[in-house]
């Protein structure tokens, strides 16, 4: 916020800063006398709200230097369990193509670092697993596995890599990349960018990135990182670990088909759904087709009951002490989820100047509300 020394008029730096402002709002380069600020102001009607959402929340027609209004991020199912949100903008360019950023040598089919021919990334550029990327600016290498991207996880162990090609589907447990670049002689244009078209090319600019607290362990909901407001959806983990206090049956004519009634508080339960339960064993299958299971799959029903298929056993005290060196942690969906607030993410980030943002986190989904450019709307952007 601006501070203006009042008395003996209005104060110059007060008239400069009104002055940029109705300049900007209006694409004119004039002085704007106090005497019209108020009937200026009155033709400044709010700027639109839109909302871009998915694994990169993309944003190319943002207003310049504008706060965005919310920011709500999926907190996907975890047995570990998230206390905070890691939140990243970057603009257009993913890739820094500075003579400073970039090193003699190769890339190994390892993913390590190599004596040979050719130029390599210096650090690693961190991006959103899921997401699809596109490459532009540079003439496509006669031979593809001159230009590789490298893909590392999130303690920068490497996973894979891809010869080049004009973009990717960038796996989802990727969260660095590195290249390596052989045959290309100028990288000065070379742009990497979320989404599968290449746009104009625009400077690498450093992603923010900032952690925001939640101020609790929450397994599975959603949070507004710019409100400071979110939800827990999922109840801390229970472990079946075949304890005698553990009332497990089996079922008569189905072999092998165990089950246990009443073993969560409070859940949530729907016969023809799934993937409301996160397991360290199994995949979990709708109740509806519960005696259609097959070995490694479970269901949980409306009757508060889970059913476990298991062909390693027979009876009931061969799953119990299977259970016993095969423990099973399972985090539910609540019937009644909770809400609750946090510290939101300081400063609030805004929509550049070059109107182009994006948006993710390290726990899911993005979606985002913002103010957009009014120029770039109504030119049919």
């Amino acid at each position: 916020m601006a501070w203006y020394r009042c008395g003996g008029g209005i104060p110059s730096s007060l008239k400069t800063d009104m002055n940029a402002v109705y300049n900007k709002k209006f694409g004119t380069s004039t002085t704007y006398d106090p005497s019209v600020w108020a009937s200026t102001a009155n033709l400044m009607g709010p700027l639109p709200e839109k909302t871009a959402s998915g694994a990169v929340a993309s944003i190319t027609d943002g207003a310049d230097a504008v706060p965005i209004k919310s920011w709500e991020v999926k907190i996907a199912p975890t047995l570990t369990g998230k206390s905070a949100v890691e939140c990243t903008q970057t603009k257009k360019n993913l890739i820094d193509n500075s003579a400073a950023a970039w090193e003699n040598g190769t890339i190994n089919a390892s993913g390590n670092n190599a004596s040979g021919t050719g130029t390599r990334t210096a650090g690693y550029y961190e991006l959103k697993g899921g997401a699809t990327i596109t490459v532009s600016g540079i003439v496509a290498p006669s031979t593809t596995s001159d230009f590789r991207i490298f893909y590392y996880d999130e303690n920068k162990d490497f996973l894979s890599y891809r010869n080049y090609s004009a973009s990717y589907i960038v796996p989802d447990d990727v969260r660095y990349i590195r290249i390596r670049n052989v045959s290309v002689a100028d990288i000065s244009a070379l742009q990497i960018e979320y989404g599968a078209t290449a746009t104009t090319y625009e400077a690498y600019t450093a992603p923010t990135v900032s952690t925001v607290s939640l101020g609790r362990t929450i397994y599975g909901g959603e949070a507004d990182v710019v409100n400071g407001t979110g939800t827990d959806a999922y109840h801390a983990p229970v472990t079946f670990d075949g304890s005698s206090d553990e009332n497990w049956k089996k079922h008569n004519s189905i072999a092998s088909w165990f089950y246990i009634d009443f073993p969560f508080s409070g859940a949530y339960s729907n016969n023809s759904e799934y993937d409301f339960i996160t397991s360290s064993w199994g995949t979990q299958r709708p109740y509806s087709n519960v005696s259609s299971l097959v070995n490694g799959q479970f269901a949980y029903g409306e009757i508060d009951r889970l059913v476990i298929k298991n062909t390693d056993c027979t009876e009931v005290e061969d799953f119990k002490t299977w259970l016993s060196n095969n423990p099973i942690t399972m985090a539910y969906k609540l019937a009644t989820p909770t809400d609750f607030t946090f510290a939101p993410i300081t400063p609030t980030p805004e929509t550049p100047s070059s109107h182009v943002a994006n948006f993710w986190a390290d726990t899911g989904d993005s979606s985002v509300t913002y103010r957009a450019d009014i120029d770039l709307l109504l030119g049919g952007n």
